[in-house]
C-alpha cells in the first residue's frame, strides 16, 4: 500500500520521499485488481498495469 501512495503521490508531483523506507520489498501491482504486465518502477516496486489520468485541479 506505501509503495502505491509513493508511487501516486509523486506521479501529482509531491514529496514522497519520507515514504522509500516503507515501500514493498516486492514488486506489487498499482490495480490489483488488473493482470500483472505492464511497466516495472524500480522506485516503488510497482508494476505499472494501469495508466493513470491526473487532472490539473484549479
Amino acid at each position: 500500500m506505501i509503495s502505491r501512495a509513493g508511487y501516486l503521490l509523486e506521479e501529482f508531483g509531491t514529496n514522497s520521499e519520507i515514504l522509500q523506507k516503507y515501500k514493498s520489498k516486492t514488486y506489487i501491482k498499482l490495480n490489483p485488481e488488473k493482470e500483472n504486465f505492464g511497466e516495472y518502477n524500480k522506485r516503488w516496486n510497482i508494476i505499472i498495469n494501469e495508466k493513470i489520468k491526473i487532472k490539473e485541479i484549479k
